[in-house]
């Protein structure tokens, strides 16, 4: 019988397993966006939980995610099965992943102080550890799927931009037909009710979309380069020695560094964006969900136009570039705002607010997008330093990083709103101009970590020239195994 041609050798791999690859970012794409997004407002200002315990929550739970992180990587780059490293842990965490999701969001009635802190802290880490399960694995098989330079940015594009459009769906469809305003109650994000059906749509469309994906990409199982590795024994003290071996790497430990700082940045950020929405600027539903709308559409917009970038100034250059330009796209709005010379109530500031959103988003997508393709770059490198393809630790120990200090921006967050006596079950409009003052402040003031974040990755040295070095060096030694 004549040997079947693998389909992931050379420049271009299939599209249906890029197409099928990216549906499984809809899972990432989703859950993120509900627990930066709206748990904290919900529980802090909905469900009436302190800004002191809703930040120590959030702190708690993203650092017990972290640490799953690294374990589940390290231990699907050792697992070996009929259906390959990757699949069954994918498989396996869908129905977790969605039960804990919904039960996030539709907590039992009749819970307050402690013990809705209790159930916030816990149903929320059986949800992200569920979720890592599902998330380290699919991110690894992504960076397995192609060696080749630019196929990894292509793959990484189908991905977020599939995770762009399924964010976008449940945010119009979440503002038009779940979070309906009315004169009577112009802020219903602030109601309890509306959470059922914006939890339940949700689980239902992440479900789907993991599941098509994990079982679209198992005909590529057979030709991943880690399929045939020799399994590994899994333990914690393999797991810390894979950890230090990744720090091993020095485009790694830039890239770590760099996400370290930034992550800090982006996790207070991102849960106080709803805030200021709500709170600072006082919009209705309408303009909520217009900010929301086209920051995944910038996003999307930066997802596709990546492998441009990429020709243009290489992966590094790119990266800082979007930093940069999605931090000055961010905070003019409330500079603006704080400064007296616009208010919400003005004409421009809509238009102004949707088209800084939108260049801020869409540097944001070109930076998530063009991180990932660095990060199957890293995996390379490290194939070509330690003899054994792992993705999953890599991933994972990016991850664990981001988490932490994301977790650390989250507290920050629940800290900040308790220090400047930003009451829970507050009202838009009745909330004193000094809080609002001294939130604008905060979320402007946290800018400068963004800089030090830009002046840690500048060492990172892995161009296209080294990365064409590197797979030589590993074509040159699997062809002397062969032999």
């Amino acid at each position: 019988m004549a040997k079947r041609e693998n389909p992931l050798v050379g420049g271009r791999i299939p599209f249906r397993w890029k197409f099928l690859n990216g549906l499984g970012q809809a899972g990432m794409a989703i859950t993120g966006w509900g627990f930066g997004t709206f748990a904290m407002l919900y529980y802090n200002q909905v469900l009436g939980l302190s800004g002191k315990l809703s930040g120590l929550a959030v702190l708690i739970v993203l650092l017990c995610d972290a640490i799953s992180d690294p374990i589940v990587g390290s231990f699907s780059d050792g697992f070996k099965s009929r259906w390959g490293r990757r699949h069954p842990l994918m498989l396996l965490s869908i129905p977790f992943v969605g039960l804990s999701f919904f039960g996030l969001f539709w907590p039992p009635a009749g819970l307050e102080g402690y013990s809705l802190f209790a159930w916030f802290t816990g149903i929320a880490i059986f949800m992200r550890t569920s979720f890592s399960f599902f998330h380290v694995p699919y991110m690894s098989l992504s960076a397995e799927l192609s060696q080749d330079y630019r196929e990894k940015t292509k793959i990484a594009v189908y991905r977020y931009a599939t995770g762009q459009i399924a964010a976008l769906v449940l945010i119009v469809v979440a503002w038009n037909f779940i979070f309906i305003g009315t004169e009577d109650n112009p802020s219903p994000q602030l109601n309890r009710e509306p959470y059922f059906w914006y939890a339940l749509v949700s689980v239902v469309l992440m479900s789907v979309m993991m599941l098509i994906s994990t079982i679209g990409t198992m005909g590529a199982i057979p030709y991943l380069s880690g399929t045939t590795q020799t399994p590994r024994r899994f333990s914690l003290k393999r797991v810390f020695s894979d950890l230090i071996k990744s720090l091993r790497s020095p485009p790694f430990r830039a890239l770590l560094f760099s996400f370290l700082i930034a992550g800090v940045y982006f996790g207070a950020q991102g849960a106080m964006t709803l805030y200021l929405y709500t709170f600072f600027w006082q919009m209705d539903t309408s303009g909520i969900e217009a900010g929301q709308r086209w920051f995944l559409i910038g996003g999307l917009m930066g997802v596709f136009c990546t492998p441009l970038f990429v020709r243009m100034i290489d992966k590094k250059g790119t990266f800082i570039f979007c930093l940069v330009t999605l931090v000055f796209s961010y905070i003019i709005p409330v500079v603006l705002t704080l400064a007296g010379v616009i208010s919400s109530s003005s004409v421009l500031f809509l238009p102004l607010l949707l088209t800084l959103t939108t260049i801020g988003a869409f540097a944001g997508g070109v930076k998530n997008t063009i991180t990932a393709s660095m990060m199957a770059d890293i995996a390379d490198d490290h194939e070509l330093r330690e003899g054994v393809r792992q993705e999953g630790i890599y991933f994972g120990a990016l991850s664990l990083a981001e988490k932490c200090v994301s977790a650390t921006g989250g507290w920050l967050v629940g800290f900040v709103l308790w220090f400047i006596n930003f009451n829970p079950n507050s009202t838009p409009g009745e909330v004193p101009e000094s809080v609002l003052f001294n939130l604008g402040v905060v979320y402007c003031a946290l800018v400068f970590l963004m800089f030090i974040s830009i002046s840690v990755v500048i060492p990172y040295k892995l161009d296209r020239k080294r990365h064409t070095e590197i797979l030589k060096k590993l074509e040159e030694r699997r062809k002397k195994a062969d032999a």
